[in-house]
C-alpha cells in the first residue's frame, strides 16, 4: 500500500503542476503501464495556424508571429518542466527518508534533456534548473492541500480524468 500512495502523491504532483501551468490533462492514473506504477497524460499545443487562427492571430506579421512563437515555446517547455519536476518534489514531500523512486529518476532525466535543448551552456543549464526546481517546489508547497486530496483520490479510485481534476482543484486553489 505504501509504494501505492507514494505513486498517487508523486502522480497528484505533476497533475496539480499541470493544471496551473494551464495544461489540458486528459487523465492521471496509478494503473501501472509499460514500466511505469503511474502516468499523466496531457495535451500538448502546437503553435500552428490553428492555435493563431482560434486566438485571432492569423493576421499578425510574419516577424511578429515568430516571437509570439519562441514566446510561446519557451512557455510550453518551462511549464511542462515544472509539471515533469513536480512528481519528485511530492514524492519527496510525502515521504522525505525513502529513496527516490524509478519513476522520479525518469523524470529528472527528461527534464535535463530538456534543459539540454536549450542549447545554454553547462552553467547556464545548472542555474535555470534550479530556478525551475525551486519555483516548481515553491507551487507544490503552496498547493499541497490540492496534492493531498488528488493523491487520495488516486488511492481510492486509480484514475482521474481530467475535467473531475480540474473540478477537484477549484475550490483549494481558490483558497491558497
Amino acid at each position: 500500500m505504501e509504494d501505492l500512495t507514494s505513486t498517487a502523491y508523486h502522480e497528484a504532483g505533476h497533475a496539480v503542476i499541470a493544471v496551473l501551468e494551464k495544461l489540458s490533462v486528459i487523465r492521471v492514473s496509478i494503473e501501472p503501464c509499460d514500466e511505469m506504477l503511474g502516468h499523466i497524460t496531457y495535451d500538448t499545443f502546437h503553435f500552428n495556424d490553428e492555435y493563431c487562427a482560434a486566438r485571432g492571430l492569423e493576421r499578425i506579421e510574419r516577424g511578429e508571429r515568430e516571437i509570439l512563437q519562441l514566446g510561446w515555446e519557451r512557455w510550453r517547455g518551462e511549464a511542462n518542466a515544472r509539471t515533469v519536476l513536480a512528481g519528485e518534489i511530492a514524492e519527496r514531500i510525502y515521504a522525505p527518508d525513502a529513496p527516490r523512486s524509478n519513476g522520479a529518476d525518469r523524470d529528472l532525466h527528461r527534464f535535463s534533456l530538456w534543459l539540454i535543448e536549450l542549447a545554454l551552456d553547462r552553467g547556464e543549464r545548472e542555474v535555470y534548473g534550479q530556478l525551475l526546481r525551486m519555483q516548481t517546489e515553491r507551487q507544490v508547497r503552496k498547493y499541497w492541500r490540492a496534492v493531498e486530496c488528488v493523491a487520495q483520490r488516486l488511492v481510492e479510485r486509480k484514475t482521474i480524468d481530467g475535467a473531475e481534476l480540474v473540478t477537484m482543484m477549484g475550490p483549494i486553489c481558490a483558497a491558497a
